[in-house]
């Protein structure tokens, strides 16, 4: 038995040149201790790569091992799972705002989970802070760490740490990629960046501050912290104790292998879904957390005394003093080899996994798949790698060469998910792709089960190259956004393919977007090339990306899935669908599909309830006559959508059912009242903004019994701000039904369509027949007053909020 009480002396004497002084300088490093390996499969035909996704987990924490018993704080019994309180109520109007500046940033609402007033303050606190340069974007984007580990985050040091946070190029030693100076409050990224550049920078910053995060859950650097009875004892308390006590008392050793790459997990977790540095750690800790699950992982790196919950899950699975030494110094120098020095009694990473696993679940780990993989990804041999990836890539449509092999376990809302950083070769553009690929398996079935890809240069350009910075937009780019055309209005284009004339003309036209129709969809290749190459072009133009749109209902209205060229099955009309259920499974069908060919918005689902059987254009298209089924009906082909990161669109507001006749031909009404309509028609409108619904398409009908002449609903005030902004509240963007229509078109005048339609609340105008004329009639409208410009930036800020956050 080693004399721990000369060791503490030891300690105190070196503290600073121990391996716990890593933790006042921290940073990712270039080494990939694992070959690259080249999947060998024949590519298949390909989509446009950052549009694949997978069906959303549960955001619950947890495990995707066996069952594990409650697991409790080591130091205040609170039960893990109840550690993050409730966030505190604010007004309403203190939540709109806090939404608002979220979605500037590439936030959706979801990713604050309730923490709107901190928002707010950090919003300021980031807003006032002159240090940030170019990375302000990417600070924003932390906040989701911050919301969901409240519990850890000391709000007061936070908010001054974050006004005080300077994020800086500056030159660094060593193959270190980024620093966090805790000491200064200081990221540094290294200017020393090897060509070609891979594009793997924003996670860089993004790792560094997560060592910020964790700086800001008050984590005490010079603390030493001591176990004795299972009470935690502080340095000061430690020199109280008895001699014979402070004898008994074991130092808890700094375990910087969760600093350093719980920073690099949690980054995977909450940015990638990929670890480009620190592979062995972070393998451990996913190790960890399948075994103990997420909130456990959770207090090991945000809790102040993350060495104290170290050393507790060594002993509590039974291991001696001795042993939690050497499996402390094995882990630090699996972490820190540079920093720490190899134990002679060194430990490998599986043995104490398995120790761990053995401990808390029993016995069985031999026989559990997903913990085998953890395990054999420590030692894992070429042959190996290239059988496994062969398996876990098989879906997808180009090869990626990928820059650790195989790919990290990482287990994000609770499923274990297999990431690594990847170069590929888009087939269609030919561009290179650098990224990251998170890959969902079936272990028992030995099958991909979907897959999510970040396009890293996107990533940068949207972060640091200002792609969706409103305030260096002039008005008529601004305007043009709010656009969304037939492919002819950018020019004399050929209808099926896209060449320079049309990146010209992107570059005249920045337009929001482009829908298209049954003549320029001919077969999946000619399709699937032509929307690549449109969306290259738009970057290529230093445009957003492209709302790409088109109407796929299913039934009648199906530009897809009415071609045989495309080999797919209609689902049929609407009016057929039987239960939720098979609802979901239309929309997951048609977002599948959709997204294979690189589209990214579908004009569906049809949300209007049929109560005038005499309906020419909406028939069998609508769920039916109860406003309750086509609510749920529709909303359940909306969530199949966004499966696979197809945007959704409830139309027409307020109810194309109620009337018979056909807005495309001429005037169409109802003599419905409002509170008719409330009762019925509205229904599936008035719970959009609930049901996440991206977009309500505001119908062309008019209603004269309530706003006493027959001007469209989609161009009048009173309907779409009052009634659906206001009064049901909807949040997402209001486009209008197809401004070439007859019952726009016979009595209004191009442009005075389009300044109706703006002043009315509308965010997005569906092909306006004249674009210039349009964009010509709206700036004047804002130059003399009539609309306020920033009526214009509300709807464009919401334009490129969706496109930042909304699209995959």
């Amino acid at each position: 038995m080693k004399n721990r009480f000369l060791f503490i002396c030891v300690l105190l004497v070196f503290a600073c040149t121990t391996a716990g002084c890593a933790n006042h300088m921290t940073g990712g490093t270039d080494t990939d201790p694992t070959p690259v390996v080249t999947v060998t499969e024949t590519p298949k035909p390909t989509e446009e790569p950052v549009l694949i996704d997978t069906p959303a987990p549960t955001d619950e924490p947890g495990t995707t091992g066996p069952a594990a018993p409650e697991v409790t704080s080591a130091t205040d019994g609170t039960a893990a799972g109840t550690l993050t309180p409730s966030p505190t109520p604010v007004p309403q109007e203190a939540v709109d705002e806090a939404v608002r500046i979220a979605a500037l940033h590439g936030l959706t609402e979801d990713k604050l989970h309730g923490e709107y007033a901190l928002f707010l303050d950090f919003s300021k606190a980031a807003e006032a802070n002159k240090n940030l340069n170019e990375y302000k974007e990417t600070l924003y984007r932390i906040f989701p760490v911050i919301a969901d580990n409240t519990a850890y985050i000391d709000r007061e040091y936070l908010l001054k740490c974050a006004a005080e946070l300077s994020i800086i190029d500056n030159e660094i030693s060593g193959a270190h990629r980024g620093e966090y100076h805790w000491d200064i409050n200081t990221v540094m990224v290294n200017t020393i960046r090897e060509e070609p550049v891979d594009h793997r920078w924003t996670a860089t910053v993004f790792h560094e501050l997560m060592h910020f995060v964790d700086h800001c859950a008050g984590s005490d650097f010079d603390e030493w912290y001591y176990l004795l009875d299972d009470k935690v004892l502080t340095f000061g308390e430690f020199l109280e104790l008895s001699d014979e006590d402070m004898s008994r008392a074991e130092p808890c050793l700094a375990a910087d292998y969760i600093i350093e790459s719980g920073a690099e997990l949690f980054t995977a977790k909450y940015f990638s879904g990929a670890t480009q540095s620190y592979y062995e750690s972070c393998q451990f800790l996913s190790g960890l957390e399948y075994i103990y699950g997420t909130e456990r992982i959770k207090e090991l790196f945000f809790s102040t005394d993350s060495d104290v919950k170290s050393a507790k899950i060594f002993f509590d699975a039974g291991y001696s003093y001795d042993r939690y030494e050497d499996a402390t110094e094995s882990l630090n120098w699996l972490t820190y080899p540079e920093r720490c020095i190899r134990p002679d009694n060194y430990i490998s990473p599986e043995e104490i996994l398995t120790d761990l696993y053995k401990s808390e679940l029993g016995d069985g780990w031999e026989t559990d798949r997903e913990f085998r993989y953890i395990l054999d990804t420590f030692t894992a041999d070429w042959d190996y790698c290239e059988r496994l990836n062969a398996k876990v890539y098989a879906d997808l449509n180009f090869t990626p060469v990928l820059l650790c092999s195989p790919p990290a376990p990482v287990i994000i809302d609770g499923e274990m998910t297999l990431g690594a950083y990847a170069t590929w070769t888009d087939p269609n553009t030919k561009r290179t792709v650098n990224g990251a690929i998170t890959a969902g398996y079936d272990f028992e079935k030995e099958k991909p089960v979907g897959y999510r890809l970040i396009d890293m240069e996107e990533m940068e350009n949207i972060l640091f190259r200002g792609a969706y910075d409103i305030g260096a937009m002039t008005l008529r780019e601004k305007i043009l956004q709010m656009c969304v055309i037939t492919p002819e209005q950018l020019g004399n284009w050929n209808m099926t393919s896209v060449g320079e004339n049309e990146l010209a003309a992107l570059r005249k036209y920045p337009v929001g977007g482009v829908i298209f129709f049954e003549d320029q969809l001919q077969d999946p290749d000619q399709t699937r090339n032509m929307l690549s190459k449109l969306q290259e072009y738009a970057r290529e133009a230093g445009l957003p990306r492209l709302f790409l749109c088109v109407d796929e209902e299913g039934g009648k209205v199906a530009r897809i899935a009415n071609n045989p060229a495309f080999n797919v099955k209609n689902p049929g009309p609407m009016k057929d669908i039987e239960t939720v259920d098979d609802a979901a499974g239309v929309g997951r069908y048609i977002g599948k599909y959709l997204s294979d060919l690189g589209f990214n918005v579908d004009f569906a689902p049809d949300a209007d309830v049929l109560t005038a059987p005499g309906s020419k254009i909406i028939g069998n298209r609508s769920f039916g006559d109860d406003p309750q089924k086509v609510t749920e009906y529709a909303a359940a082909v909306s969530d199949g959508l966004h499966e696979y990161g197809i945007l959704s669109c409830f139309k027409h507001f307020p109810g194309h059912g109620a009337v018979e006749a056909d807005t495309h031909e001429g005037l169409a009404y109802t003599d419905k009242s409002l509170e008719d309509l409330m009762a019925c028609e509205i229904i599936p409108f008035a719970k959009a903004g609930d049901l996440g619904i991206d977009m309500v398409m505001a119908a062309h009908i008019s209603v004269p019994a309530i706003l006493g002449d027959n001007t469209p609903c989609s161009l009048s005030e009173y309907m779409l701000t009052t009634i659906l902004k206001e009064r049901l509240g909807y949040k997402g963007l209001v486009i209008t039904d197809a401004l070439n229509m007859g019952a726009v078109t016979k009595d209004l005048a191009d442009g005075e369509a389009a300044v109706m339609a703006v002043k009315a609340g509308v965010d997005i105008l569906l092909m306006p027949p004249d674009l210039d004329a349009a964009a010509d009639a709206i700036e004047a409208a804002v130059t003399n007053g009539e609309i306020a410009e920033s009526r214009i930036n509300e709807a464009v800020e919401k334009i490129l909020a969706k496109k930042l956050s909304g699209i995959q």
